[in-house]
């Protein structure tokens, strides 16, 4: 469980000679269908990616209606 949802973890690693390794580690969420988190380590350091405070509710109706002042207008071509 990560943020309240169920997830799958994978961990992979990329054996280098030189350079050293990389491993890459993500956890998916089937019912969101996208990586709640992933980390990536290899010889530069580590970077993670986390998705928080996900909100699964429906958006406001508010936010996908114009303002009230909004006009539409027709620029003729001149033609």
């Amino acid at each position: 469980m990560l943020q309240g949802f169920s997830v799958t973890g994978s961990r992979r690693t990329r054996l280098a000679q030189k350079a050293g390794n990389t491993v890459v580690e993500t956890w998916f969420s089937p019912e969101l269908k996208i990586d709640l988190q992933a980390k990536l380590e290899d010889p530069n350091g580590s970077t993670m990616t986390r998705l928080e405070n996900i909100v699964t509710a429906e958006p406001d109706r508010a936010l996908f209606e114009p303002p009230a002042d909004y006009t539409v207008k027709t620029i003729s071509s001149g033609k």
